[in-house]
Parts: C-alpha cells; structure tokens; sequence
C-alpha cells in the first residue's frame, strides 16, 4: 500500500509539473489556441460594428449589440430607432404650445442690417442664402467665414460640420480689425453646426436670426442623392430602407456629420439630446427662442412674405431662382411604404417640423390671410419677371458643359441656368454659392485694404 501510494504521488506530481512547466509544444499550442481566440473574437466584433454590410445580421443580435456598446459607452442614443408618432396626441400638444404663442405684426423704421441665419442641409437655404447675399453685395455687408472655402467647420477642416461653431476660429481672418471697429459682422449665413451663443459673438446687437425646414423625409430623399449616399452604403435608398432601417441597424453620420435627423443636427442638436418625445420637445422650446422666424420650405412664398416684414426689407429683394435644386432625373422615388418608414426613422425631425409649420401658419393668420395672399402673388410675379428677364434656358447637357463657369454647379444633378449677361443684375440670381462667396470675399478683401490705408492716413495726421 505504501508503494502504491507513494507511485500515485509521483505520478501526481510528474502530472503538476507538465501542466505548470509546460514543454515547448505544448507551449506552442496554448499560444495558438489564444491567438485563435482572440481572431474569431475580435473579427466577430469587428463586423458587428464597423462593417457596413451588416444586413446579413439578426435584427435581434444587433439590438442586444447595440445594448451593451451602449452599456459600455454610457451612450444610449442607438438604441431606440423606429418610432411611431400618435400624431393627434402631437397636434394637440403643439396646439396648446403655439396657443401661448403670440405674434404681432412687425412693424419697423429700419432694414435690419445683421442677420444669423443657420443654413439647414437640402432644405431650400441656397435660395435663402442668395437673396441674403445679394442684398449684402448692394449694401456692402461683411460676411463671416475663412480666407478661403465656403462652411464654417473648424479650422483644420472647415468642410467637417460635427463640432459646434466657435467664434475664435475666426479670430485669424486678418480683416478682424476691421469687424472691430465696425461692431461686429453683418451676416452669417454658411454652412456651420450652429452655436447661436457664439455666432452672437460675430454679430453684436441687434441681429436677426433665422433657420428653414424641410417635410425630413423629402430632405432625407435629397440628402441621399446629393450626397450620394448610395456610394457610401453601397445600397439603393430602397435597399437602405429595407435592410437597415428596418432592422435598426445603426448607421454612423457620413462624413461624420450628415445623416439622421439632419436639421435637428445642423442645429447644433446631437442625438444623445433627442432620444425621447420629452427631450425632442425640451429642444423645440430652445431653438424656437433661438430664431425670430423659421421658414418652411413648402411654404417658401409665404415664409418669404413674413421675413420681409421682419427684417423691415421691400419685398422686391426676395425674388429668386430655384438655385441647387436637382434635375428630375436624380431624384429618388420613394413608394408610401418606404416614405412612412422613414418617417418613423425621422420621428425627431418630425417633430421639430410639424411645431414650426404650426407656428408659421399662426404667423401667416396673425398677419391677416387676405393681405398674405396679395403678397404673394405681388412676389410671384416678380419672380417671373426676373425669369423672363434673366434666364435664357437651362444648362442642357449632363455635364453642366454648355455653362459658363460662375454658373455651372459643382455637381452635374444640380440644374444651371444660362443667364442673360447683358443685363448686370442679372449675374447674381444665377451665380452658383462657390463662386459668389468668392465674389464677396474678393470684394470684401478689397474694403479691408482700402480701410487699412484709411487708417494709416489718418494715423499719419
């Protein structure tokens, strides 16, 4: 028995020593079998997050994915998608907020002289922006942005919109002297992730400040082709609709700014702000003290009409073409199914959309319909006027090739306009953005230097 025992002691220590002081192969295999793991482990969540081609993934693996990226980051804001509005429990929400609502008739002895305008992406801005533009050209406005380029993202890179605009990124302009002395900037009106606080900074007193929507499925539909989202997906809105948004996959914001809820965005909202109905709606209150006037898109006209009363301008200075719109033939179209979809997709946009048209159509009653109308029609006829005038016909060719170059667009979806040059005014209705904020700079660079000698002349004296 002793014997026995003490074999089975030996046996058990050769036993303890193998598995503490492993041989160099088995060595091999522990490391093999680690490395194997960590392969399938990290591959496997690699295609859960970063993948793009994610339809081939369980709508319910991705929910309980979404959960604890979410547990982890402490960032809950993917993990509700779809969302259906009870629309009349909305209405009559927004009812009562746009009851306490009061607007009087605007009335006032001088043209507003400063306005921020917080341009929203594919919502009519451009047609917006050109008119602040050319009653800036005629009143020798000053215009915030950067020596060069056309949007206000940071310094490094101004065409990326996913940090809130800051006024020190234009403290190195070197016509800050003169913005200084003259108090402030006349207008802000490109591209930015808006930060009203800041952009009041530029502005001073006394600023006007105004934003525009668009019905957010419409908007989305646009955004989608402009931006040629199809490219970045490698999915038909179609096929995005059906294997992503269907299946709440998340979608990370392309170029890491456009995407989901946009205006909510471009207002300086993140989506961790607007995850719910109550959050959407805290958000509303905000932005509405944030902007003396919200024009909608499909109500341009009337939109229109009520900015030239608060901004106190003849309503002959809001004439304008259809300027960045696309050509019919790169325009999505979208069955109801799809539409509604989306529109549970957009619920936050949604929101923020249909509490503004409400209150636009308050404005438009307190104005008084009849002389609303008339306004209209006054404005409408203008605007055929300068069609009649100014355009010759449409650019012609997919490339946009028949077209001069201060109104060829950049894309060849956007339609040009041939314009009649020989009348002056003319030129800036159908001046694409790029080339008319190069104008302006041109020209404002130009007051800079002539204030800079203004200066040493009077210094000298």
């Amino acid at each position: 028995n002793n014997t026995s025992e003490q074999t089975r002691g030996e046996v058990s220590c050769r036993i303890w020593r193998s598995l503490s002081q492993p041989s160099t192969s088995q060595k091999k295999k522990i490391k093999l079998w680690l490395l194997g793991t960590c392969i399938v482990l990290c591959g496997g969540f690699w295609v859960l997050v970063y993948s793009r081609q994610q339809s081939f993934v369980s709508p319910r693996l991705n929910r309980l994915h979404r959960y604890f990226v979410a547990k982890y980051t402490g960032d809950f804001s993917h993990i509700s998608s779809l969302h259906h509005l009870d629309e009349a429990k909305l209405n009559s929400t927004f009812h009562s907020m746009v009851d306490k609502y009061r607007v009087t008739n605007h009335t006032c002895t001088n043209p507003a002289s400063k306005i921020g305008f917080s341009k929203t992406h594919k919502t009519a801005s451009s047609a917006l922006q050109n008119i602040i533009f050319r009653y800036g050209k005629d009143n020798n406005w000053t215009f915030a942005w950067y020596e060069e380029g056309s949007q206000l993202g940071p310094p490094h890179n101004q065409y990326k919109l996913d940090e809130p605009f800051q006024s020190s990124w234009l403290d190195l302009v070197y016509w800050k002297p003169m913005i200084q002395q003259q108090g402030g900037y006349n207008a802000f009106v490109v591209h930015a992730n808006w930060n009203k606080q800041e952009v009041q900074k530029l502005l001073g007193k006394d600023a006007i400040y105004i934003t525009i929507l668009r019905n957010p499925v419409d908007q989305f539909e646009s955004m989608y082709s402009y931006m040629k989202f199809q490219q970045e997906f490698n999915k038909t809105l179609d096929q995005f609709v059906n294997n992503v948004v269907r299946n709440e996959i998340p979608v990370g914001r392309v170029h890491s700014y456009l995407g989901r809820n946009q205006q909510l965005w471009d207002l300086g909202r993140k989506p961790r702000d607007t995850q719910t109905e109550e959050q959407v709606l805290k958000v509303i209150k905000e932005i509405e003290k944030e902007f003396d006037l919200v024009l909608i898109a499909e109500d341009m006209e009337s939109s229109l009409v009520l900015l030239s009363q608060l901004l106190c301008w003849p309503i002959n200075h809001f004439t304008t073409l259809q300027v960045n719109t696309r050509k019919k033939s790169h325009q999505i179209p979208m069955s109801e199914d799809v539409k509604e979809t989306l529109k549970d997709w957009l619920w936050g946009d949604e929101m923020l959309y249909a509490y503004f048209r409400q209150v636009l159509d308050r404005r438009k009653h307190n104005y008084g319909i009849k002389a609303l109308q008339a306004k209209v029609e006054e404005l409408r006829k203008m605007n055929d006027q300068v069609k009649e005038v100014c355009v010759e016909g449409l650019g012609e060719s997919k490339q946009n090739d028949d077209l001069s170059t201060e109104f060829k667009p950049w894309s060849n979806d956007i339609i040009g306009y041939k314009i009649n040059e020989t009348v002056p005014w003319c030129r800036f209705y159908g001046m694409v953005e790029n080339r008319f904020i190069d104008y302006l700079r041109h020209v404002q660079r130009k007051r800079f230097e002539d204030w800079t000698y203004d200066q040493a002349a009077d210094a000298e004296d």
